[in-house]
């Protein structure tokens, strides 16, 4: 038996075939879209059809197939799915991507009204970003009403696409929980809250999201182009990588380790994370509450200094006596997207393996803060694995987070977390086992005691320094600051 799991990112979509019995990756394959990503903010989705339609050829037949794919990337369409941009050549008829971050004010309005309001389901998120649903959907309706109007459906991207593949709609909880505020038992927020927003999207979630909302790892429908193979339930690519990393239960963090870094565990019940970014019934796996957290910046950041001062990607060998701040992105824990990175302690002496160094320790220090919260609030964390391009980049990034966390830290079997997550969860809603699926390779970091001792001292340090410039006053003033002509 085998499944196909199809990753749907920035810039390409990435689809493996596995043997569901044996585990083994059987052929992989990636196709580009046509038209890139337009304005570095839209993607044409009639390009999400053609590439998928290019790895499925060439990976071939399955008995099911998963899709994951970055969000929140939302699109207009009409109720039998066309995308609005079939017909419409303003921007805003194109899917606003997840790193489209176009209607800020308009999660900043969201955000404000919410805590006015002392809305419920914000302790479940703590504030939202502009990289998420309602925001896009909003900043449709505030710039583009026509497309707003004329549009019966906003979908996320993943959903598009198996509606596309089945011919039916379907929404998935992971992306309705993560990023448009939808609880299982609460559903989306009120239509009185709402229309304090605007008066015009008072029934946005009523009329603009048609589908039931269904847990991941369940079926969608048939691809009757694709040999009528099974089709799950859409889910995010984040997420997805939890199965292929092995984690099947409460107990165990993966980090997501990219461009930027994504915390998610499993519980048993939904408690309040300082912090979190979500907590989401049947998000990852069904039958366990996700939890998501995240960091806005590191591989980027890694990138901004290395490129910015044709620098290699060398950091130093020993531990550094430099203190930094890696919210080079802003902080997705404080969700303050206006927060800026610092360091502290630079000398004439300094060298930059040594500031490339310290730009490592702050992203661990910052996964040590988000570690604890979750402790703290009743979630034990026994196991550290990890996923994503880092892991397999970067060893020197991996030894300083397990120096820096005091814990070793497992690495996935696989360089394919997304995709082959999704086959996992296809697996599931056929309704065979997955055990032999995923799982974690070879590789493994363990902490350093010596440099463990040093890096407590100086994460007492570094919390000071968190909670000087966490209240982003200081950083406000920069903002404000104009360049002297």
């Amino acid at each position: 038996m085998k499944t196909i799991g199809l990753d749907f990112g920035t810039e390409s979509v990435r689809g493996v075939l596995v043997d569901v019995w044996s585990g083994e990756e059987i052929a992989t394959a990636t196709s580009e879209y046509g038209h890139g990503v337009i304005e570095d903010k839209y993607h044409d989705p009639d390009d999400y059809l053609v590439s998928m339609h290019n790895v499925l050829s060439e990976l071939g037949a399955a008995d099911a197939i998963g899709v994951a794919a970055t969000a929140s990337s939302v699109l207009p369409c009409k109720d039998d799915g066309e995308p609005l941009s079939r017909t419409c050549d303003n921007p805003h008829a194109l899917v606003k991507i997840w790193k489209n971050h176009d209607a800020q004010p308009q999660a900043d309005r969201i955000n404000h009204l919410a805590i006015e309001r002392n809305e419920s389901w914000l302790s479940r998120y703590g504030l939202i970003s502009s990289e998420w649903f309602f925001p896009k959907v909003l900043h449709t309706l505030e710039e583009a009403p026509d497309i707003f109007h004329g549009a019966d459906r906003f979908i996320e991207k993943g959903d598009w696409i198996v509606w596309q593949l089945t011919g039916k709609e379907s929404r998935n909880a992971c992306a309705a929980g993560y990023k448009a505020m939808w609880h299982k038992t609460d559903g989306f927020p009120g239509v009185n809250f709402f229309r304090s927003v605007n008066p015009h999207f008072e029934r946005v979630a009523k009329d603009k999201i048609g589908a039931q909302i269904v847990p991941v790892g369940t079926m969608a429908g048939r691809a009757a182009n694709y040999g009528n193979a099974l089709v799950a339930v859409g889910t995010v690519d984040a997420h997805a990588a939890v199965p292929a990393a092995g984690i099947m239960e409460p107990g165990s963090m993966l980090l997501v380790m990219g461009t930027s870094l994504c915390h998610l565990t499993l519980g048993s019940k939904e408690v309040k994370v300082p912090g979190m970014c979500g907590a989401v019934e049947d998000g990852i796996l069904p039958g366990f509450v996700g939890y998501e957290s995240g960091q806005a910046a590191l591989g980027d950041m890694f990138a901004w200094f290395s490129d910015k001062f044709n620098i290699p990607h060398v950091g130093s060998q020993t531990p550094t006596s430099l203190i930094a701040i890696d919210w080079w992105n802003g902080s997705r824990e404080l969700q303050k997207a206006d927060l800026k990175g610092l360091i502290l302690g630079l000398t004439l002496d300094t060298k930059p393996e040594e500031i490339y160094r310290a730009l490592i320790e702050s992203a661990a220090f910052g996964t040590k803060r988000i570690m604890e919260s979750y402790e703290k609030a009743g979630i034990p964390i026994h196991e550290i694995r990890a996923s994503g391009g880092m892991p397999d980049q970067n060893p020197l990034v991996m030894q300083v987070f397990a120096d820096v966390l005091g814990r070793t830290i497992k690495v996935a079997k696989t360089s394919q977390g997304s995709a082959l997550g999704s086959a996992m969860l296809a697996a599931m809603a056929l309704g065979v086992p997955t055990e032999n699926m995923g799982g974690l390779g070879d590789r493994t970091y363990i902490p350093n005691n010596r440099n463990t001792k040093h890096y407590d001292e100086v994460y007492e340090i570094y919390l000071t320094v968190y909670r000087q410039f966490s209240d982003g006053v200081l950083m406000a003033h920069l903002n404000e600051m104009k360049e002297v002509e």
